[in-house]
């Protein structure tokens, strides 16, 4: 995701799960959640945190690879 976001990397194969802390964006915020929950105890990831899963927010995110 960072490479996505800051070394004109390839972009992730599905935004809708890139969204970590589910704010409807893919930005340097996700990553950061991402290292909060596995790191530093900043709690669980909002839903669908593990596998494939339906996201219960709506936003403009897509998924363009299935489960």
């Amino acid at each position: 995701m960072l490479e996505a976001l800051f070394l004109g990397g390839a972009p992730v194969d599905c935004e809708d799960a890139a969204d970590s802390d589910d704010d409807g964006g893919v930005d340097l915020s996700d990553p950061m959640s991402l290292l909060g929950s596995f790191f530093l105890g900043a709690g669980r990831l909002p839903p669908p945190s593990a596998g494939c899963g339906l996201d219960p927010t709506p936003d403009g995110l897509g998924c363009g690879k299935g489960c």
